[in-house]
């Protein structure tokens, strides 16, 4: 299962919609600046995951005041990380630079966001109910300056 994350200012509600595809959202233009807000950061984790499973929001998870943005893709199919090389490239078009590839996660920079991929397998065992008809996960995970915008 892989998950990205990203933190922000204020709490938001979960939200979950199935992933359709959609080449336009995987090429949308790249947010501005360095110094990107929260909802510029949330809008690049979601265009990175697109196509790769149903999207859940996990914002409203978090602590209220974190300076953090978090989502995941959740897949009838194992991801893997060329699920979440994928996910980095389209970070990178959105103005993201790419920082460290380890085995199993990927670490990515805009400004003073700093974003963490990763694609794990959901297995049978250890599937909660929600997580009961899914294969894979795509994690996706930042954490930044709140402060600024």
């Amino acid at each position: 299962m892989a998950v990205v994350a990203l933190s922000g200012c204020s709490p938001s509600t979960p939200t979950t919609t199935p992933a359709k595809p959609s080449p336009q959202r995987a090429t949308a233009s790249p947010s501005p600046g360095p110094d990107k807000t929260r909802a510029e950061v949330t809008a690049d984790l979601r265009v990175a995951g697109q196509d790769l499973g149903t999207y859940t929001d996990l914002n409203p998870r978090l602590a209220p005041g974190a300076c953090m943005v978090s989502a995941r893709r959740l897949s009838g199919r194992v991801l893997t990380m060329r699920d979440a090389q994928l996910a980095a490239r389209r970070l990178q078009q959105r103005g993201w630079k790419l920082g460290r590839v380890k085995p199993e996660t990927i670490a990515l920079r805009s400004g003073e966001w700093h974003a963490a991929l990763a694609a794990l397998e959901i297995s049978g065992q250890n599937r909660a109910s929600e997580l009961a008809p899914y294969k894979g996960a795509l994690v996706l995970t930042a954490t930044g300056s709140c402060g600024r915008r």
